[in-house]
């Protein structure tokens, strides 16, 4: 059994500053782990910098290696030394991705998202997924205590419409989906913030596993 040590538990979600300690996905119990990480000042200086490179996203499949090799010469190309700080981060995050999830191949998706995305709360088809947002806010989640698994209208599938939580920028979240052999506690009920209301883009990591429709 996992020994948690500086964890805050909540349900079936997990959140430290101890991203080993995020491994406890797997259990059964669990569809939600969050690293709760400091923002790194280094990438928040770089931000305007890297939006003039994601008029078009940033998209790979492949093992880590592999993707970060595209990102470096294909997407920032002679400019990659500029972006240091963002794509180490993402080196580092893409590799323990990988290993917590035992997929040796990955999706990873970096973009401006300067629209409303999902804004229905929805479970995932998929095994695990990572976000992360370097701008704005990250993912919005609820617990399953709060769902309505009665009602047929999506909109209307939380209890308490005020009882939601949203990821923090900088802090990864790992979501369990539908194809996780262990979803005991079923998919993690999220989706995404909305550009209109909170008035800001957002600028959003995404590493899927293979075993995923995206």
């Amino acid at each position: 059994m996992l020994m948690v040590t500086t964890a805050n538990l909540i349900e079936h979600v997990i959140e430290s500053k101890e991203k080993d300690e995020l491994s406890i996905i797997h259990n059964s119990d669990y569809n939600l782990a969050i690293w709760e990480r400091n923002p790194d000042e280094r990438i928040i200086e770089l931000t305007d910098s890297i939006l003039e490179f994601l008029s078009t996203a940033f998209e790979a499949t492949g093992t880590p290696e592999y993707c970060i090799t595209e990102l470096e010469n294909k997407f920032f190309g002679s400019f990659s030394r500029s972006f240091t700080p963002l794509i180490d981060d993402i080196k580092m995050i893409s590799n323990w991705f990988s290993e917590l999830s035992g997929s040796k191949k990955i999706n990873i998706f970096l973009g401006l998202i300067d629209n409303d995305m999902c804004k229905i709360f929805h479970t995932d088809i998929n095994d695990l997924r990572l976000t992360t947002t370097y701008k704005g806010i990250g993912t919005v989640w609820t617990k399953n205590s709060n769902i309505n698994r009665k009602t047929k209208v999506p909109e209307d599938c939380l209890l308490d419409p005020n009882d939601m939580k949203f990821v923090p920028p900088f802090h990864v979240a790992i979501m369990k989906g539908a194809l996780h052999d262990k979803a005991g506690a079923g998919a993690i009920f999220h989706r995404s913030p909305s550009i209109k209301e909170s008035g800001e883009f957002r600028l959003l990591l995404r590493i899927d596993t293979t075993n995923s429709f995206f």
